[in-house]
């Protein structure tokens, strides 16, 4: 049979147009979609669940570091020892599919506290140490904990065993404030790099074929085709067989995969999802009416790839968890029927292209999260359990010294010495502001904070009771910000009001009428102040340069140095005013 097409010159171009043409856009379209869509966001997903990994095991040595800060407090270890078994521990965890990836611990140096694997490092200065790019590594380390408390630092670091190789890692660190420590872990970004690598390579293979097949294709008919029909269908089937082994790419994508047109039909059902619902793809293709939500939710309902399609506001009720990126839906929902329920899933839906850039449907991919979320609900429940340690703790500690304080009120009653009354007095009210922090702390939500206002209310309230009889007409006021101080300084503070208070009511009035003003206010700096102020006879120059050899004020005086804090005694003319200022933490 002559080849009468290569005569025409008209045939290249409808035969063209005809076959090489939609093959070729297709194609095109299938890579750009795989490599501009699927690929970046397979990345971003493999990355994100390697740093939310890294997160959760960081936070669980965190975790595990203030248990042993407890035991500190509690008195059940000292903290040398604390910090030594601590450590030890933290050396011992491993992770990661070898079991080789591991913890460090520095400090805000900073100095090797801890490393596993290199034990000589432990002390060690490494506040000079550089990557190969000149980066400060445990300098940046110390630096995103001193500004943000935690955070991931992306640098450079050896592959493995092997020294000579440096690739790039990221880490993710959290500072441990009662000790000044920093614990970290990372991952090495080449890993997800390499992955994809892999799965790109397999893809690009697939393509060459293709690609062989169609150009082989469209030359056959080319140089055979000997009329409009017979080329048609040579170029239909063409079609049919590029569109089919994309189908096939799809099919042996990871994640459990579907796709929908736009009526609502499954067009593809891959063998991950087969695998999760035990239904082939041979009796979901082709069916719409929401049948396909039915292996989820035992019941039609719309699912991500429908609200693509088609949004409404009712969308928001529908799952735990919803995020919109651009024209991606990612949800979270937990399936009541897959694998025997109690199962949770992350969502991924995107939109589906014609070759014209036209809505042809959309595409849900589901990845199993129960491990993920079965670890989160461990850890609420550590972390409730925990809460309820700390509230018994408070409760007890505030029991034993209101035990404290009445062993000290039957001492006083049998002692019949007015000097010893005084002592006992001010002992009483010195255990009474430790013993208010802790009942402040039990009836509180936050074990780690306490509202000045209500505590200094309080004490106020208290020492006005004590006082009642020598100072009837003395009365207290507090005007005090939304201040909140941590439970280290929140005793110390306790003490100072209550040496302050207490002085004021003793020493301030030579009558029984006057007022005692505590005032609280936040500086703005990151500092707070604390004033008291009397309108009494005020305190002689004199008794200033003496203060320091009475208990009080020598209790004071340590206390402000604990807290880093500065003390100003003024004369506004009448009374005395003494403010304390003092970082807030």
């Amino acid at each position: 049979m002559p080849f009468t097409v290569r005569h025409d010159p008209h045939a290249w171009l409808r035969i063209v147009l005809r076959v090489a043409l939609p093959a070729a856009l297709t194609i095109v379209l299938f890579l750009v979609a795989f490599f501009l869509i699927a690929i970046p966001s397979i990345e971003r997903e493999m990355l994100e669940s390697r740093k939310e990994a890294i997160r959760e095991i960081v936070q669980i040595a965190c975790s595990l570091l203030g248990d042993y800060e407890r035991q500190v407090r509690e008195g059940v270890l000292s903290p040398a020892e604390a910090r030594r078994r601590a450590a030890g521990r933290i050396r011992g965890m491993r992770y990661g599919p070898e079991g080789k990836d591991y913890l460090w611990i520095n400090d805000m140096h900073p100095r090797i506290v801890m490393h596993p694997y290199r034990s000589d490092l432990d002390g060690t200065d490494v506040s000079g140490f550089t990557d190969e790019k000149g980066a400060r590594v445990f300098v940046k380390f110390a630096d995103t904990v001193r500004r943000h408390g935690s955070g991931y630092v992306s640098y450079h670091w050896q592959w493995k065993d092997d020294p000579s190789r440096k690739v790039p890692k990221l880490s993710y660190v959290q500072g441990f404030a009662p000790w000044g420590w920093v614990v970290g872990t990372g991952v090495y970004t080449d890993d997800v790099r390499e992955r994809l690598a892999a799965i790109t390579g397999d893809v690009r293979w697939a393509f060459v074929v293709i690609l062989f097949i169609v150009t082989s294709l469209s030359v056959y008919i080319i140089f055979q085709a000997i009329g409009r029909e017979h080329l048609r269908h040579l170029a239909e089937k063409a079609l049919e067989d590029s569109e089919q082994r994309l189908k096939n790419i799809i099919d042996f994508l990871p994640d459990a995969t579907f796709a929908i047109d736009n009526e609502g039909r499954v067009i593809t059902w891959n063998r991950a999802i087969e695998r999760m619902t035990g239904l082939p793809a041979s009796e979901m293709i082709g069916k719409g009416d929401l049948e396909y939500a039915i292996p989820f939710y035992g019941e039609k309902r719309p699912l991500l790839v429908d609200y693509i399609i088609n949004w409404t506001d009712d969308f928001l009720d529908t799952y735990q968890y919803l995020k919109r990126d651009e024209n991606r839906l990612i949800a979270e929902a937990e399936s009541p029927v897959i694998l025997g329920g109690g199962h949770y899933f992350l969502a991924t839906a995107s939109p589906l292209y014609d070759a014209d850039g036209n809505p042809a449907g959309a595409i849900e991919s589901l990845r199993d999260i129960t491990e993920r979320k079965l670890a989160e609900k461990r850890l609420a429940e550590a972390l409730e359990e925990k809460e309820i340690l700390l509230k018994e703790v408070h409760h007890r500690v505030k029991n034993n010294m209101q035990i404290i304080s009445s062993l000290l009120t039957l001492q006083d009653s049998k002692s019949g010495n007015a000097e010893l009354h005084r002592s006992f007095q001010e002992s009483i009210n010195r255990i009474h502001a430790m013993a208010l922090v802790h009942n402040q702390l039990y009836q509180s939500s936050d074990f780690a904070r306490i509202s000045l206002g209500d505590y200094a209310g309080s004490l106020a309230g208290r020492l006005s009771d004590v006082y009642r009889a020598d100072r009837p007409g003395v009365r207290t006021s507090v005007d005090a910000d939304s201040v909140s101080v941590t439970i280290n300084d929140a005793v110390p503070v306790g003490l100072i009001l209550n040496e302050l208070v207490t002085n004021a009511f003793k020493h301030a009035f030579s009558g029984n009428d006057g007022t005692i003003l505590i005032t609280l206010r936040e500086t703005g700096d990151g500092r707070c102040s604390i004033t008291v102020a009397d309108d009494g006879v005020g305190m002689p120059p004199d008794e200033e340069r003496t203060a320091g050899t009475t208990l009080g004020l020598v209790l004071i005086e340590a206390l402000v140095r604990q807290l880093g804090a500065r003390m100003e005694i003024a004369r506004p003319g009448k009374g005395t005013e003494i403010r304390i200022t003092f970082p807030l933490r």
